[in-house]
């Protein structure tokens, strides 16, 4: 006995469950339980056999049938069934399927009604089985349903409470609760009305028959209300719009459902939309006046550039026939130079524009007289306003004081504001320059006789493109870039620059610029302020040129011709490498933007052969149309003695050679 208790013990837990997927597999508790039950039955029947002798030989087994076929089921009653007969009829009947042998009618009679007895309490129990596991199925169904609901009622934002028809709250979801400050158990049972609108915006009482929700029980018709004061547990408000729909049960009212929003939110984003629409609409109508500017800017790109090119060749077809008089002859010369450096300044605008977009002009701060850089410019720019016979007067005070900046940009400034001075002001007009200090600093004055600004243009002077006229009525040329670069290189000088009109007519520009507080012992001189070099003969100095552009490349190898320079112009690096594998030259001038290898490539390795081979630097001037800072400093490192911007200036280029060919010769 203790052996088979602890073997017992032994049992893993899977062992009920193995047992129970045996009997399932097998079939036994189908057939089992019925020859069991059959079994206890005979055996308590034979236990009562002193007591009742032949008598009631049925009764212990009617149990057996019913235990079986609530247990197993049909079949297993009726297997119950026919067992039971057989025992009986073995046991304690004469033998009643023995056909020989004579038999008692009512033998027969009990025989058979004790089967269809037990068919029929077999059937019974299939039905009760059946109708239970309906039963159960419906249910099983319902509480899903239930739990779906209650699922889909806790998992929106919408807030949804249920009343009954005196008002209290049968069921209320999370949301809506959060809503109102409660917990869900806290709200159940009481009166809604009263929990959510008390009192009405203003402090009245709020009747109950006027509540919605209760008129929805009442009437049983749905209520919409879009604008509604309701009060959270914390006695602060919130506007809410709430929907409530009459409950009907078998055709009668058994209270509403209610679904409740805040409408904080929903205004926010409302009035949020509105504002990022209106933004938007902003951000087009800019978009769209940026499109028309850009056009516009296209447009008058097109006449600018094409101005200039028309006057250049019209003159060249009439000079290349060579019959003009010498007069006519140095006039075109005159037009042809004007218009190109007029292309010239236009492309340097544009660049310069660029470089200020892209936050990447710099300034050569030195000391720099700002006297001498006025006058420099009223000079450089006498001939354009003798052209319109303008007279420019000066009032130059010396003592104007230095200031901290950069002297070829200020004269670009000065130089800006002239040219728009000259622009607009008509023949036999005057343009008065006046430099002076005021109020600690300098200030320089430019006043034309022209027409004066527009007001509505005045404010927008200094912006990219702007100008005063379309492009279909200009009548002066420019493309509205001047005034905006004047405007930032001042600003980048720490100085400011302001138009206005004159009390008679015409435009003044005041330019500010911060004096530095102690005049430098030396100063740098500015640019142009050095005395003209006398010319250099480059006679016997000997140039390799390199530049694919053919026109280019003839009309510099002619410049240093005329000078007296040996040269070889090639259109290529590998050509110029080739000419520097069999013989030496004293100069190097090459432009850096060409296809497949460039001026850079060339450089490189021009520099490279010479550390191998030890022999002397060759001087090297790099030629570009990428004429920024930046461009300069990285043909500088690259191995470039000097840089000369595109298009060439033929009196900078020979300044360049020269200063270069001169310390060849040292």
């Amino acid at each position: 006995m203790r052996l088979a208790r602890s073997q017992i013990r032994r049992y893993d837990p899977g062992t009920l469950s193995r047992l129970t997927a045996f009997v399932q597999l097998t079939g036994l508790r189908q057939y089992g339980i019925p020859l069991v039950a059959v079994l206890v039955a005979a055996l308590l029947r034979a236990a009562l056999e002193p007591l009742w002798g032949a008598r009631l030989p049925f009764f212990t087994f009617y149990p057996a049938v019913m235990l079986s076929a609530w247990c197993s089921g049909f079949r297993a009653g009726v297997l119950a069934t026919l067992v039971s007969t057989l025992v009986i009829d073995f046991l304690w009947l004469e033998k009643v399927f023995d056909l020989t042998s004579s038999r008692d009618a009512g033998e027969l009679v009990a025989v058979a009604l004790f089967v269809i007895v037990g068919v029929g309490i077999s059937g019974a129990a299939e039905s009760a089985h059946r109708y239970r596991r309906r039963l159960e199925a419906t249910a099983a169904a319902e509480r899903r349903l239930l739990q779906e609901r209650m699922a889909l009622l806790e998992c929106t934002n919408q807030g949804l409470f249920g009343v009954d028809r005196e008002g209290r709250c049968t069921f209320i979801n999370r949301a809506c609760a959060e809503m109102l400050g409660w917990r869900t158990d806290e709200v159940l049972g009481h009166d809604m009305h009263g929990l959510l609108h008390p009192r009405r915006r203003d402090g009245r009482p709020y009747p109950r028959e006027e509540c919605a929700i209760v008129r929805a029980v009442e009437l049983g018709a749905s209520a919409v209300v879009t604008d509604e004061f309701v009060c959270r547990r914390d006695g602060t408000s919130f506007a809410a719009e709430y929907a409530a729909q009459p409950l009907v049960v078998d055709g009668r009212i058994v209270g509403s459902i209610v679904a409740l929003s805040d409408l904080t939110q929903r205004r926010s984003t409302e009035a949020e939309i509105g504002r990022l629409l209106d933004a938007e609409r902003a951000a087009r109508a800019d978009a769209e006046a940026a499109n028309r500017a850009k056009d516009e800017f296209l447009a008058v790109l097109s006449h600018e550039l094409r101005t200039p090119l028309t006057a250049m060749l019209g003159w060249i077809a009439l000079l290349r026939p060579g019959r003009l008089p010498a007069d006519r002859t140095r006039y075109a010369l005159d037009v042809i130079e004007r218009n190109a450096r007029m292309q010239a300044q236009l492309i340097n605008d544009l660049l310069d524009v660029s470089r200020i977009v892209a936050g990447k002009m710099e300034l050569d701060r030195l000391s720099v007289d700002l006297a001498g850089v006025v006058l420099r410019v009223v000079e450089s720019v006498q001939r354009e306003a003798e052209a319109k016979h303008i007279r420019v007067t000066t009032a130059v005070d010396p003592a104007a004081g230095p200031v901290l900046g950069d002297a070829t940009r200020l004269e670009q400034v000065i130089g800006n504001i002239m040219a728009n001075a000259i622009k607009f002001t008509p023949s036999e007009g005057v343009i008065e320059v006046a430099l002076d200090r005021h109020r600690g600093r300098a200030r320089l004055r430019v006043t034309d006789s022209g027409p004066g600004i527009a007001p509505d243009v005045l404010p927008h002077v200094f912006e990219r493109f702007r100008q005063a006229e379309s492009s279909s009525r200009r009548r002066h040329e420019g493309l509205g870039l001047g005034l905006a670069i004047v405007r930032h290189l001042v600003e980048t000088h720490g100085g400011t620059v302001r138009a206005e009109n004159g009390a008679d007519g015409g435009a003044i520009f005041t330019v500010e610029l911060p004096l530095l507080a102690v005049r430098p012992r030396a100063t740098e001189p500015a640019p142009g302020a050095e005395p003209a070099a006398a010319p250099v003969r480059l006679d016997g100095l000997s140039v390799l040129l390199v530049e694919d552009h053919a026109d280019s490349r003839e009309t510099i190898a002619l410049t240093l011709e005329s000078s007296g320079a040996e040269v070889t112009a090639v259109p290529a690096v590998a050509d110029a490498l080739a000419v520097l594998r069999v013989r030496s030259v004293d100069l190097l001038v090459s432009d850096l933007g060409m296809p497949g290898a460039d001026g850079f490539d060339l450089i490189r390795r021009v520099r490279w052969q010479e550390n191998r081979g030890g022999r002397p630097r060759l001087p090297a001037i790099a030629l570009t149309a990428y004429a920024s800072a930046e461009d300069r400093e990285r043909a500088l490192a690259a191995g470039y003695d000097a840089h000369v911007a595109k298009p060439v200036d033929v009196d900078e280029l020979g300044t360049v050679v020269t200063r270069l060919a001169l310390r060849t010769r040292v």
